[in-house]
């Protein structure tokens, strides 16, 4: 993980980020200055792959900051922008998909749009040793999701809440998790 103030832009956002949660609203401004550039350039991205309006996608990633700034903790190891990033580049790129596939549903063009790939299943015998390698919050969401490492089988979303992270990046988690597990497992 990113160390939390490696520079002092970095040290910036997360005092900004601590005033936002206070209630300040001038801090949480400036952080939207700070992540807009951010935003836009990921929603040019999005926009050109999915052939959707960029604009909306900015503006879905800029309604992640609120729920970025409530979940930030610091002691994760995270910069702000990159706490930031997770969360709103899973919304765009889930409104991106999603627009596309109405635009597919009603007959338009039809966009290059990968099916998402199923879950993989997980031997929980072969898993144990590969498991300690992970980060312990991958771990738990990978172990929640998957009902490995003695737990039971849970949505996403409730596996976040166990692990005490935001519900945007339990999905980022359990990718990051599976793809390690693929890689160390086989």
């Amino acid at each position: 993980m990113v160390a939390a103030a490696r520079s002092p832009a970095h040290a910036r956002h997360a005092e900004l980020c601590r005033r936002a949660q206070a209630g300040d609203r001038a801090a949480l401004g400036e952080l939207a200055a700070a992540v807009l550039p951010w935003c836009r350039r990921k929603s040019g991205k999005y926009g050109r792959s999915f052939r959707v309006d960029r604009d909306d996608l900015c503006q879905a990633g800029m309604m992640r900051l609120a729920a970025a700034v409530r979940g930030f903790r610091p002691e994760l190891g995270f910069t702000f922008l990159n706490w930031f990033a997770r969360c709103a580049a899973r919304r765009m790129l889930l409104d991106a998909r999603t627009e596309a596939a109405r635009r597919d549903r009603e007959g338009a063009p039809r966009d290059a749009i990968e099916p998402a790939a199923p879950a993989p299943e997980f031997d929980p015998g072969r898993v144990g040793p590969a498991l300690a390698a992970l980060d312990p919050v991958v771990r738990a969401i990978v172990e929640h999701v998957h009902g490995v490492g003695g737990r039971k089988r849970v949505p996403v979303e409730e596996a976040a809440e166990r692990a005490g992270v935001p519900a945007c990046w339990a999905g980022m988690f359990l990718a990051e998790g599976e793809a390690r597990l693929r890689r160390l497992v086989g």
